[in-house]
């Protein structure tokens, strides 16, 4: 259907789909749908993805954890999305987010090796990046929990082991990280 469909044919099925995703799309489904039309599909991607970003961007503002539905989807298709997914991510309120244990999981992956896939590297630099490390406004009070600090922190001492401190680190004090 969508190879044989116009621009404006694709930029009103994403106006329904927006219609229905108002409601809930707690499954994901619909979030699944728009993120193919707009990162996935070699035709309707070129002139979708603006429109799709601010849909999923707007779902995610009502729903922040889709956010995390999307990083899963990201890490499923990563090579074929490539550098747009930046562009996504940059749209999505993320500071409304709450990464997952499944997300720092993904992000530790995307970190794990540089030269099996630089886009994955950078786009779980850029996730960090962007995430509210702050506390809440008139609250003293973390937006990501004191857990998910101390989890990311371990998993940048293990990248900064890894890469920046190859001839300062002995392999015991590797083993002694890794074993926590």
């Amino acid at each position: 259907m969508l190879t044989s469909a116009t621009p404006s044919e694709i930029l009103s099925l994403l106006r329904v789909l927006h219609n229905l995703g108002q409601t809930g799309d707690e499954s994901g489904q619909i979030s699944n749908v728009i993120f193919y039309i707009t990162c996935l599909h070699p035709i309707s991607r070129e002139y979708s993805l603006r429109d799709g970003r601010t849909i999923l961007a707007h779902f995610a503002s009502l729903r922040p954890m889709i956010v995390s539905h999307l990083v899963k989807l990201a890490s499923q298709h990563i090579e074929s999305v490539g550098k747009a997914l930046f562009g996504l991510f940059r749209a999505l309120p993320m500071n409304v987010w709450t990464p997952t244990d499944q997300d720092l999981s993904i992000i530790e992956n995307w970190l794990d090796d540089l030269t099996k896939s630089p886009v994955a590297f950078e786009l779980a630099l850029h996730l960090i990046d962007l995430m509210n490390w702050n506390n809440l406004p008139d609250r003293n009070q973390l937006c990501i929990s004191y857990t998910i600090h101390c989890e990311m922190a371990l998993i940048l001492l293990k990248l900064h082991l890894k890469y920046c401190d190859k001839t300062a680190s002995s392999k015991e004090n590797q083993l002694q990280v890794s074993n926590r």
